[in-house]
């Protein structure tokens, strides 16, 4: 079982929706590795699908997902919010 298919329990959104959302995120980081950006940013703009209706919220586990499976980092930005990034692999 790779890290995306752990299953993820959330009592917010179903958990498949969440697993979803974190697979096109995944998916999105593999075609784009250099990619970096905020919550609102990554439900906006990456996404193949239109996802502008979801909420920030939502998002913000699917990321929190893939970060507690170190599939993306989280990091700080001066104003406070977070980037997102895919996790530098090592070779």
């Amino acid at each position: 079982m790779t890290r995306l298919e752990m299953p993820f329990r959330c009592g917010n959104m179903e958990e498949d929706a969440i697993n979803t959302l974190a697979q096109e995120v995944a998916t999105y980081l593999s075609m784009h590795p250099n990619a970096a950006d905020t919550v609102e940013g990554i439900r906006r703009w990456w996404l193949t699908r239109v996802r502008v209706a979801e909420a920030t919220a939502d998002m913000q586990l699917a990321l929190d997902v893939l970060v507690e499976r170190g599939v993306v980092v989280q990091r700080r930005l001066p104003d406070g919010r977070f980037i997102y990034a895919a996790t530098p692999r090592l070779h």
